[in-house]
């Protein structure tokens, strides 16, 4: 009995309603619920605590999606560097000082500083392939918890368009 009394000083007006069933009231409430009195004892402040849980695994996902998202970025731009120097290379027949100018061009634009492979050089004889591959370091960090570079590559393949006599 003073279980009892101690359960209705430190739950809500409803849950202590719930406790003063009579036994008949309780077995029939069993019959229609499988949620029997027993499981429904007060737990105050409860909610709290899986609130403030929730709220910090959900602030450390965007913590972590803030850091990760800059390097889908990152490879968008490379992909886009490496189109645009194979595109001047198919345009002009060579690699040479116009690649290199628009290579140079494409650095200032975009503020990236990726190291450029060609796959041959000078001119290039109509519809010769050519591969031009950019690579560029990347360091994933989660704040002070480590740093993780990466190395982002892109390639992009072309044909010249230019026929040399």
């Amino acid at each position: 009995m003073k279980s009892l009394i101690n359960e209705q000083n430190s739950c809500t007006f409803n849950e202590r309603l719930l406790l003063h069933k009579t036994q008949n009231e309780q077995n029939e409430h069993e019959k229609f619920f499988p949620v029997t009195i027993k499981v429904l004892k007060c737990k105050r402040g409860e909610g709290y605590i899986d609130s403030i849980v929730i709220l910090l695994v959900a602030m450390l996902i965007i913590a972590l999606t803030v850091k990760v998202f800059p390097v889908f970025v990152v490879k968008n731009e490379l992909n886009t560097f490496a189109n645009e120097l194979a595109r001047v290379a198919e345009i002009e027949g060579e690699i040479g000082s116009k690649t290199t100018t628009k290579a140079n061009e494409l650095k200032v634009i975009m503020d990236l500083d990726p190291d450029i492979t060609w796959s041959t050089s000078g001119r290039i004889q109509l519809n010769t392939e050519f591969n031009v591959t950019v690579t560029k370091g990347v360091d994933i960090g989660f704040f002070e918890f480590g740093s993780f570079p990466i190395t982002l590559t892109s390639k992009a393949t072309g044909r010249s368009e230019v026929y040399f006599k």
